[in-house]
């Protein structure tokens, strides 16, 4: 297999004109077509960091390049591809200078697949003496029975702790959170962090959605600030650029935590600079695991850089899900939920119980996936050091 795309590739160069230029192909790998072949890459943009300056523009035959951005802090640098070359014939144009320290394309990772089942609200849950707080529908959260989140002292609820949540956008509804700061749309490049799909809400809810206010549900860490960072567009779809250009803009404004709740199928040299970038700083990078069912080796990236913190996914059961990876490179499983089961006999599903916005409007839904999980171990990282623990 790994031959043959090679010689596919080979191909449509050779098809394309690429004959003419003298492309060096051996700079590329073969293990790395393999790889490249598995997950969608940008055709028009490529991520390199130069050797010698970070800063200076790459020339390709005496040429400027144009830039489409850069990460300052990284070195990392986003270059247009030209229109009459592929990104993989700029690739190895450039590798072949040996310039470089990296030239890799700008892969596209996305959300693991969502499951997800709406609550009918019209069942409101009654109090009894298993509510520690009077948010009406916690004794759904089985979930944030499971972790203890109730036993922690509300002293250690995340204040002034803030926890990036790098996803979909965040939108805050009725239920709401202690404080939702200022953060980025790396998608549409302005200042709106708007959430156009629900996931990065729900994500953020499970993290730090308020408490003992009377509504719906709560949170891991309460008090903890949410600062939502847009690097998925509507369809969960992103890219290598806008997740590393949010793990800067993290950790460059204040971030403690940051929850990537998205994965892609291979390693990424830019991202992973990031990730180290991170955890130089003293942040903390959760990551999950991914959905594919995978259990011996299947964790995807960010969360297999072993400068990630690695979540898997348990159900109610307090075993791993089905649908769940797992692999030496997990650090911890949490929470995912399960939407085809009703094991606890509360009459819903076993999901993850959030407040998040679909098609416009907010509500309460069970979620499923390693996504769930991790702002779960997110929102602990939070507890943690809201209680002083670095």
């Amino acid at each position: 297999m790994k031959n043959r795309l090679f010689v596919l590739i080979l191909m449509g160069a050779f098809a394309s004109g690429c004959s003419r230029n003298m492309v060096d192909w051996s700079v590329i790998s073969e293990g790395e077509i393999d790889n490249w072949g598995q997950t969608p890459y940008d055709e028009n943009i490529i991520l390199l960091q130069h050797k010698e300056d970070d800063n200076r523009s790459p020339f390709l035959s005496g040429r400027p390049l144009r830039q489409a951005a850069q990460v300052s802090s990284l070195g990392i640098q986003a270059i247009h591809v030209p229109e009459h070359m592929t990104a993989l014939e700029l690739i190895a144009k450039l590798r072949s200078t040996d310039e470089y320290t990296f030239v890799e394309p700008n892969f596209l990772p996305s959300l693991p697949s969502v499951t997800y089942r709406p609550m009918s609200t019209h069942q409101i849950a009654s109090a009894n003496s298993a509510i520690a707080f009077n948010d009406p529908y916690e004794s759904y959260q089985w979930h944030m029975d499971q972790i203890q989140a109730d036993e922690v002292s509300s002293s250690y609820w995340g204040e002034d702790i803030v926890v990036a949540v790098i996803d979909t956008g965040v939108s805050e509804g009725p239920d709401g959170f202690h404080s939702l700061i200022g953060g980025y749309d790396f998608i549409n490049s302005d200042n709106d962090p708007s959430d156009d799909h629900g996931h990065g809400t729900h994500v953020a809810g499970t993290v730090a959605q308020q408490t003992d206010n009377g509504i719906g549900v709560r949170g891991v860490a309460p008090f903890a600030s949410i600062m939502p960072l847009k690097s998925l567009d509507e369809d969960g779809i992103g890219s290598t650029l806008a997740t590393t250009q949010a793990i800067e803009y993290a950790v460059d404004n204040g971030a403690h935590v940051i929850n990537l709740s998205l994965v892609s199928e291979v390693s990424s040299t830019p991202e992973r600079n990031a990730v180290i970038y991170a955890q130089e700083a003293g942040v903390a990078v959760i990551a999950a695991a991914g959905n594919d069912g995978r259990t011996m080796t299947g964790v995807g990236y960010p969360a297999a850089y072993p400068e990630s913190i690695a979540v898997s996914a348990v159900g109610y059961n307090e075993r791993l899900t089905d649908y769940s990876n797992a692999g030496p490179e997990i650090d911890f499983a949490a929470p995912g939920g399960d939407v085809d089961v009703d094991r606890n006999g509360d009459t819903y599903a076993d999901g993850v119980l959030q407040e998040t916005i679909i098609d416009g409007s907010f509500n309460y839904y069970f979620f499923e996936g390693t996504s769930m999980a991790t702002p779960h171990v997110a929102g602990v990282y939070a507890v943690l050091m809201g209680a002083g623990a670095s």
